[in-house]
């Protein structure tokens, strides 16, 4: 059941991470208040990394739920491994599915 868990933690991390626009809204916000430019701002490790962040949020899941073993350190370590591939798999599912919504709305 943990495993399951760990990995639905890490899809909503991905996706508000990776796909959802959200670090480069904040990343933005931050530059434009310390008066800097975005690629001014050195990377925020964990918040705009997806793997880093992917990885201590599933740590820190698996300590809240007392489950904190190796076999969840390992689930942890492979779902932040695989953090890059699945916010590919939502920005794919969610361009397919923008396409499809256009050729309806289209139709229409």
């Amino acid at each position: 059941m943990i495993y399951t868990e760990l990995a639905t933690v890490a899809l909503i991390v991905d996706y508000i991470v990776g796909a959802s626009g959200f670090t480069q809204s904040w990343r933005r916000a931050l530059a434009r208040r310390l008066q800097l430019k975005e690629h001014q701002l050195r990377p925020l490790k964990p918040f705009d990394c997806a793997t880093c962040m992917t990885w201590w949020t599933c740590l820190a899941y698996a300590l809240i739920q007392h489950d904190l073993t190796l076999w969840t350190v390992a689930a942890s370590a492979a779902l932040s491994l695989l953090s890059i591939p699945i916010t590919d798999l939502l920005l794919f599912i969610r361009e397919g599915l923008s396409a499809i919504l256009r050729k309806l709305f289209d139709k229409l």
